[in-house]
């Protein structure tokens, strides 16, 4: 009996310690043909990028940004929407 109470408790613990964690997706922005354009990439600040099952970022001043998913398979596949904020004065 104490042998089957041990072998289920290691299963419960392992079950934990298999779940899904949080995956991260760092990124950049920067503006398409910038380098042909200009002679240097331009990276975008304060753009907002949103996807499915992940909390909305901002870029920051270098154009970096991090998502996190909760809940989702490694390697699973996610679509990515990037909008500029125009401010109007």
């Amino acid at each position: 009996m104490e042998k089957i109470i041990t072998t289920l408790f290691f299963l419960l613990t392992l079950d934990l310690l298999v779940a899904q964690q949080d995956l991260t997706l760092p990124g950049l922005v920067v503006e398409q043909n910038s380098k042909y354009r200009t002679g240097s990439i331009i990276h975008l600040s304060n753009v907002e990028i949103k996807s499915v099952s992940a909390k909305p970022q901002r870029s920051d001043a270098n154009g970096k940004f991090t998502l996190v998913f909760a809940d989702r398979p490694g390697g699973d596949v996610a679509r990515i929407h990037a909008a500029k904020m125009v401010m109007m004065l």
